[in-house]
């Protein structure tokens, strides 16, 4: 039997994230529903990796990034 994700969905509302005076990520909200595959596109230095460190808690965003309770 698959067991379900606990950690979705999972929403970021105006997820936004600075190094210095430099915004990398500005106010993007997004939301994965459901256990399955999730793909992340996009050009070489568009912020990809940076997007999962800040899903995963590697790096703290400068907004909250919500979980769904199990």
């Amino acid at each position: 039997m698959t067991q379900l994700n606990p950690h979705l969905p999972l929403r970021l509302e105006n997820l936004s994230y600075s190094i210095g005076s430099k915004t990398l990520i500005d106010n993007l909200s997004a939301e994965i529903k459901s256990a399955g595959i999730s793909i992340i596109l996009g050009h070489n230095g568009a912020g990809k990796s940076l997007l999962l460190k800040l899903m995963h808690g590697v790096l703290q965003p400068l907004s909250l990034i919500h979980i769904s309770e199990p």
